[in-house]
C-alpha cells in the first residue's frame, strides 16, 4: 500500500506542476467568460470583445486584422479551461485518496 501512496503524491505533484503552467498559459490569453460581439455602425461592422466586470459589462474593441487571431485565442482558452477543469476534478480525488476519505 505504501507504493500506491507514493505513485498518489506523485501523481499528485504532476498535477499540481501541469496546473500551474497552464494557469501561466490561462494568464496570458483573454479573460474567461467574455465574448465576440459584431456591432454595425454607418454600414460597417466592427468586433468587440465583451465581458462583465463586476456588475458593469465592459468592451475592447478588437482590430478587423487582429479579429481571427483573436478568435483563436479564446478558443484556446476555452479549451485550456476545461483541461485545469479535469486536472482540478483529478486532484480532488488524489486528496481524498491520500487523506483515506475515498471507498
Amino acid at each position: 500500500m505504501p507504493y500506491i501512496l507514493g505513485v498518489l503524491e506523485e501523481e499528485q505533484e504532476r498535477l499540481s506542476s501541469q496546473r500551474n503552467d497552464y494557469m501561466a498559459i490561462l494568464e496570458k490569453l483573454p479573460r474567461k467568460g467574455g465574448s465576440i460581439v459584431e456591432k454595425e455602425i454607418s454600414g460597417h461592422k466592427y468586433h468587440y470583445f465583451a465581458y462583465r466586470d463586476g456588475k458593469k459589462v465592459r468592451t475592447e474593441y478588437i482590430k478587423k486584422k487582429d479579429l481571427d487571431e483573436f478568435r483563436k485565442k479564446v478558443a484556446e482558452r476555452d479549451r485550456i479551461s476545461r483541461i485545469v477543469s479535469g486536472i482540478d476534478s483529478d486532484l480532488a480525488i488524489i486528496r481524498k485518496v491520500l487523506k483515506g476519505e475515498h471507498r
